[in-house]
């Protein structure tokens, strides 16, 4: 009966871990989009930095970005972002995406999925700031079996 309870109970832990990893991108992600913490980041480079796999064994990739950051008051900053992506990835395209951004933290952020800054109505006037002061080139960043970065010439091409 213990050895049972002891095999549940790791079985319960490794459930609730796989659950975490998984999701932890998504929730801070979430959370940074709904407090605002959000700007908009020039890729200029990107390097490979290692192979990993996630809670389900499934390989990604590490890539870091040397990118611009442009706040909400149009403020530049350069950093660098790590970043986990697709196998699929197997170069950084340069262009723009959005980033969750705090001040002060600009090697904390991370490229979030276009599908969530247009879906979000609150957003269409920051985004009409950048695009009338920095006429920015984007990227389409989504999400399949990690996150994918390709210009919207290279999506429509594979359609």
């Amino acid at each position: 009966m213990v050895i049972l309870g002891f095999v549940f109970f790791m079985f319960l832990l490794t459930v609730l871990y796989s659950w975490y990893d998984l999701n932890s991108d998504k929730r801070l992600i979430r959370k940074a989009v709904s407090n605002g913490d959000v700007a908009l980041a020039r890729i200029k480079d990107g390097s490979f930095v290692r192979f990993a796999r996630d809670a389900r064994f499934k390989n990604h990739v590490f890539w870091k970005l040397d990118v611009e950051i442009y706040d909400n008051d149009m403020k530049k900053f350069d950093g660098q972002i790590i970043e986990k992506f697709s196998l699929h990835q197997t170069s950084i395209p340069k262009g723009d995406v959005y980033v969750t951004y705090v001040e002060g933290k600009e090697n904390d952020c991370l490229i979030i999925p276009n599908v969530i800054i247009s879906s979000i109505p609150e957003y269409k006037v920051l985004t009409d700031a950048y695009e009338k002061a920095l006429k920015p080139k984007y990227l389409n960043a989504y999400i399949n079996d990690g996150l994918l970065l390709e210009s919207y010439k290279d999506s429509l091409n594979k359609k």
